[in-house]
């Protein structure tokens, strides 16, 4: 879509009479638009491959054309992207982390939710890959949902029966070994709940503390730690 887009779109070939004209306009706005790259990395300035491609590609075609060839709807919708784009990227992460946050960092299962992020990744990413290729060879849009919903299906199947099992042993182990910032009594807790079926499935039974929680207990244990040391210098 992008490469259609930046070979008709904004200009059109046929105005240039010679295609080796045009052809060698597209070289020049490549070669223009690597040595700003080149520039712009060794400066450390954030940088748009996108952009400067079409930078250049109206650059030359200014020269060649004029203004009045240049597709100036196309490039008004191209100029809006570029602003609108960073916005609905910022709403999107923000609602995801919360997503995460909300259902497996705080939730009390954890792994529970954790196959349907996994399997969402898997499947949107199939999506949009399958969607590129399908408006080259020409197939059909409506394969599609078909292919959200079987790359989504197998994904989530191996995530539960494979990974969310390793996850929780993984878990338990760090809980058992002290190396989680748990503490040792989560750790205890945690180990004896935390029980694999014979269908792989993960079974937690033990709700793990929100981070309210754990830092009530750290409270808590300092509080005893404190305790401790009076009586010490009691004695």
């Amino acid at each position: 879509f992008v490469a259609t887009t930046l070979q008709h779109d904004i200009v059109d070939p046929a105005l240039f009479g010679d295609l080796n004209l045009f052809s060698a306009g597209m070289f020049s706005s490549l070669l223009a638009a690597a040595l700003w790259l080149l520039l712009a990395t060794l400066l450390g300035l954030p940088v748009s491959t996108t952009q400067t491609i079409v930078g250049g590609i109206v650059g030359f075609a200014v020269v060649e054309v004029g203004f009045g060839g240049l597709n100036q709807q196309k490039l008004i919708n191209i100029v809006i992207s570029w602003f609108t784009s960073p916005v609905l990227a910022a709403l999107l992460g923000f609602a995801v982390y919360r997503l995460i946050v909300t259902f497996v960092l705080d939730a009390p299962d954890p792994l529970r939710h954790y196959p349907h992020f996994v399997a969402g990744t898997a499947a949107i990413v199939s999506v949009f890959l399958v969607s590129g290729q399908a408006k080259v060879f020409g197939w059909p849009l409506w394969e599609l949902p078909i292919v959200f919903v079987v790359v989504w299906g197998i994904a989530w199947v191996a995530t539960r029966k494979y990974v969310v099992p390793r996850l929780a042993m993984a878990d338990a182990r760090l809980l058992h070994d002290g190396h989680h910032p748990r503490s040792s009594s989560d750790a205890a807790e945690m180990s004896r709940s935390l029980r694999v079926g014979s269908d792989g499935s993960a079974h937690p039974h033990a709700s793990v503390p929100s981070h309210d929680e754990e830092h009530h207990r750290d409270d808590e244990d300092h509080h005893r730690d404190d305790e401790d040391h009076h009586r010490d210098d009691e004695d």
